[in-house]
């Protein structure tokens, strides 16, 4: 059972996004107590992003306990991209896909290395999960001011978006307390405050005025002048306070921000860039170079804007930096080539207006350059990648980057679209391993960062964990996404017991009862056993035994002549027919295999009196358990 140290979690509430340390989830009373892990009850309502295995999406799933392990031995791993999971010694401790099989596993840090952890970067499914068209401002701040009357139904449009994000990068609340509170705004482009008089107008019923002061000096010197706007509102001022924060080092954004519309993310993207974004162009290459920063000294503003960023399906990250006066902060840096699909973003301030337009209309940043393309890259197999190096001539680059991933194990997400595009034909191939890495080319909503390192810090911490059932597993605030502490139910009552021994018999396992078919591939670890057990491994030396019958087999294997993992071969009449056309034996496939036998018709060969009951309703007269068995089951 994983533990976490040092993790920032999102996690939703009553449709409000909340940010806080894993050591501040929300929790509940103890339940119990197992060596030196502590399992607290989680209240209802309160979910996580998880990831789903076998879809590679992202989605809010609920959490039912919280747990805090003690004192335990700390270890590092260290990711491609820089990013680090401060975890302990656990089998469970990495979850990430092996890059040979493209399977998701889990494994210990010091067992992880070559692992491809799943990353979330974009978030549009999760922001259109539910929309948010409309708030209701609560009675409580509904007083009855001299002047400016807030209505009650606020509509998260574009306007109201762009208003807010205005009010965080270069707003405050003035006593809010206070007969004559309200919200201010800093502001050198007169611009940017006629725009934010007009969105905020909106929220009232009648016509707003701002009062404006002009002053001259401050922080950064006597020449500098900047304008503050008063707009005098106590019901505004109480609202917009629990909106965005008080003071500089607390602002957020509204809690609310990730499940409204498309136009509501971009005006409040739109308002933090006119206020404390950067816009700047590098002319010194062939091709200019853009750079899009948003700068705050709020650390949790920050995050959520790479939220922000993530659900209009632009990738962010954060760095530390100097304010002007040489004072640490924090600086969001969004990427170019993905920016620039924001045509439609509503910017009021003239000067970054002109530059995004001139960004805009300039030729897209490419995306297949060095720096770019090693923060996405492809896990890819050394089979596939030696297979679509033929696909190429030895002489282009595409073959000489697929000869390097055999032993590197991964591409470029650019190169690997662009050979689905070169290469169409490739998505009609029935190889399930290239299909497999064909999804997660496909599925830009992950990316993956490869472990290459992992350290023993010889030091003991307390660190915590959640429960997600069904999914196990929990993103971070960077979008990392971790193995979850592992609910485990055991029979232990007879009727259980009785129950769980109906439920693991092979037909119900391995049939797929809704559609009458077999499994193509084990979607449970409850079965993952069974599909091992019966996989050749690709170092095998063995000789196949044949064996005249399933009897003669499982004589074998109880007088320790066989393992489970030795290559057999039953000789069976039904199912090792001569093909008249190739006069060789009849390999059935799955298919042929279910239409002759159905799933309810396959049976287990146990004791008769632990026979699944609902295995006698449709046996085939004359057939034995064996004879139904023969040719289907391994």
């Amino acid at each position: 059972m994983a533990a976490r140290l040092k993790e920032v979690v999102g996690y939703r509430e009553n449709d409000k996004i909340m940010l806080c340390n894993l050591a501040d989830f929300p929790h509940g009373e103890e339940l119990f107590n197992k060596e030196h892990r502590t399992f607290y009850r989680v209240p209802s309502g309160i979910d996580v992003v998880a990831f789903d295995a076998s879809s590679m999406k992202l989605s809010f799933q609920p959490v039912t306990l919280w747990s805090k392990h003690e004192r335990i031995p700390v270890e590092i791993v260290q990711l491609a991209s820089s990013r680090q999971l401060v975890t302990d010694d656990d089998p469970r401790a990495v979850y990430g896909i092996a890059p040979e099989t493209l399977i998701l596993q889990r494994a210990r840090p010091s067992d992880s290395s070559g692992l491809f952890v799943p990353v979330g970067q974009q978030f549009s499914e999760l922001s259109s999960s539910k929309i948010i068209e409309e708030i209701v401002i609560p009675s409580r701040y509904i007083v009855h001011d001299t002047h400016h009357r807030l209505r009650s139904n606020i509509p998260l449009n574009g306007a109201i978006g762009r208003a807010i994000g205005t009010l965080v990068g270069d707003g405050w609340v003035i006593d809010a307390d206070k007969t004559t509170s309200g919200v201010a705004l800093a502001s050198v482009d007169d611009s940017v405050a006629e725009s934010f008089k007009n969105d905020i107008g909106i929220l009232f019923v009648d016509p707003v005025s701002l009062c404006r002061t002009n002053r001259i000096g401050g922080d950064f010197g006597i020449a500098v002048q900047s304008v503050r706007y008063v707009l005098s509102s106590r019901a505004l001022a109480k609202w917009v306070l629990e909106m965005i924060g008080k003071g500089a080092k607390n602002k957020h954004l509204p809690p609310f921000f990730l499940f409204t519309s498309r136009q509501f993310r971009l005006g409040l993207l739109a308002g933090l860039l006119d206020t404390d974004g950067s816009i700047a162009v590098s002319r010194g290459k062939t091709n200019p170079q853009w750079m899009i920063n948003y700068t705050s000294i709020s650390l949790r503003l920050c995050q959520e804007l790479v939220w922000l960023s993530r659900s209009l399906g632009v990738t962010a990250t954060i760095s530390s930096s100097r304010t002007p006066k040489k004072e640490p902060c924090w600086q969001v840096t969004f990427s170019t080539p993905e920016f620039h699909q924001l045509r439609e973003l509503p910017c009021a301030n003239k000067e970054k207006a002109k530059r995004l337009n001139e960004f805009f209309s300039s030729t897209p940043p490419r995306s297949d350059l060095g720096g770019y393309t090693r923060q996405d890259p492809i896990p890819t197999p050394s089979s596939v990648a030696e297979y679509l190096a033929t696909q190429y001539e030895t002489s282009s680059s595409g073959y000489v980057s697929y000869r390097k991933a055999v032993k590197t194990k991964f591409v470029s997400r650019f190169l690997a679209k662009s050979t689905l595009t070169y290469l169409p034909t490739l998505r009609l191939n029935s190889d399930p391993l290239l299909q497999r890495w064909i999804s997660i080319v496909d599925n830009t909503a992950i990316r993956w960062d490869h472990v290459v390192s992992y350290e023993k810090t010889g030091i003991a911490e307390d660190g915590y964990d959640l429960t997600v059932p069904g999914y196990e597993t929990f993103m971070n605030v960077e979008g990392v996404i971790l193995s979850n502490t592992l609910q485990i139910h055991a029979p232990i009552t007879p009727a259980a017991i009785a129950d769980a021994k109906k439920m693991m018999l092979p037909n119900m396992l391995l049939s797929d009862q809704r559609r009458d078919k077999l499994m193509a591939f084990p979607q449970h670890e409850s079965i993952l056993g069974i599909t091992l057990a019966s996989t050749k491994t690709a170092d095998s030396n063995k000789k196949t035994r044949v064996f005249d019958s399933h009897d003669a087999v499982i004589a074998a294997y109880r007088k320790g002549e066989i393992q489970l993992t030795d290559p057999i071969e039953v000789k069976t009449e039904k199912h090792a027919e001569i093909d008249p056309l190739e006069d060789r034996p009849r390999v059935w496939s799955p298919e042929e295999a279910v239409s002759a036998y159905p799933p309810d018709e396959i049976f287990d060969v146990c004791d008769e009196n632990e026979r699944n009951p609902l295995d006698t309703q449709k046996r085939r007269s004359g057939d034995s358990a064996e004879e139904a068995t023969a040719g289907i089951l391994p």
